[in-house]
């Protein structure tokens, strides 16, 4: 898969990975707000992925996912 064939494939699995395991950490907080902003921080950060990693015809398949879970 693209994640593992190519090195901006695993630059973008890196990526992701960290920002669900922040993710994660911040959902353990009891303020709605604070997760709220999270996950607002979160979403824009993927974008930017989707953005940056966009541009890459190997990572179509894996970016066009995100990108549909965004909603874009």
């Amino acid at each position: 898969d693209a994640f593992k064939s190519s090195d901006r494939g695993k630059d973008l699995s890196e990526e992701i990975h960290s920002m669900f395991a922040d993710l994660k950490k911040s959902l353990e907080s009891g303020d709605m707000d604070e997760r709220r902003r999270k996950k607002d921080t979160f979403d824009g950060k993927m974008k930017e992925l989707v953005e940056r990693y966009g541009l890459y015809s190997d990572l179509h398949k894996p970016v066009e996912y995100i990108r549909n879970g965004l909603g874009s």
